[in-house]
């Protein structure tokens, strides 16, 4: 028992690091996350991807919308789960072990998907993708978030998940498009014409072993999301592509 006591301190001073960043952000599909439920190893969550309609597969349960809730909300959400008929007292901490991507365009060196990390801000988003490249027009940066532009954007702007940095001069955007989750190769692909999901993927290095065909996502640069298209749905410039992986 003490050994249980001590693991689940140690894992809580170890997420408490992070508890004030991720206290306001809310889950997002593509994103892993971590279920920790105190002295239940077999409902303990190490590592799990959320799926591209938002949700998980836990244990007894089955799946679990977690999409548009913070940490604090899913770990209440959890407990009342466990509640109804599982356990007496659960406890349960929920943290964000990996944020859905950053994409960066335009007049940077590298342009692509890149990694979210804490403390991003547009500088440092621009540092990841190469720099900027001869062309580009350090005056022209617009940072898109939920496919709107923020306001004033300069190079202390704090960048979250999901977000799209676009750097003018140069490279139009519109000659890229992205791929995400589960592929062999995640990045930023030239555009060409007759472009489909399916040859899209291909570009991308294939589905992954856990990907689910019937879980792709496409986000259009006018915000427009499609859930679960066809392989043969035609691809636009700009497209952010997202294949899903399967629960089991």
């Amino acid at each position: 028992m003490a050994a249980r006591i001590f693991k689940f301190v140690f894992l809580s001073l170890l997420l408490f690091g992070t508890a004030a960043a991720q206290s306001a952000y809310r889950v997002s599909p593509g994103d892993l996350i971590k279920v920790i439920v105190f002295g239940e190893p077999d409902l303990t969550l190490e590592s799990v991807r959320v799926s591209g309609d938002g949700r998980i597969a836990f244990p007894l349960i089955g799946e679990v919308q977690v999409v548009g809730h913070t940490t604090g909300e899913l770990e209440t959400k959890f407990k009342q789960l466990l509640l109804d008929g599982y356990l007496k007292s659960p406890s349960v901490t929920v943290a964000v072990v990996e944020y859905q991507p950053l994409y960066v365009r335009g007049a940077v060196r590298t342009p692509g998907v890149f990694k979210f990390k804490e403390g991003m801000n547009v500088a440092k988003a621009i540092t990841q993708a190469g720099g900027l490249t001869d062309q580009a027009d350090s005056q022209d940066i617009k940072l898109l978030r939920a496919s709107k532009e923020l306001p004033q954007t300069n190079m202390e702007t704090a960048v979250l998940p999901g977000d799209v940095l676009v750097v003018g001069g140069g490279n139009e955007p519109g000659l890229f498009f992205y791929v995400y989750g589960a592929v062999a190769r995640p990045g930023s692909f030239p555009y060409r014409d007759d472009l489909s999901v399916e040859k899209a993927v291909i570009l991308a290095g294939g589905f992954s072993a856990r990907a689910s065909r019937r879980k792709v996502k496409i986000k259009h640069e006018d915000g427009v999301e499609l859930d679960r298209v066809a392989l043969e749905t035609p691809v636009r410039p700009g497209d952010i592509i997202t294949v899903g992986e399967s629960l089991f």
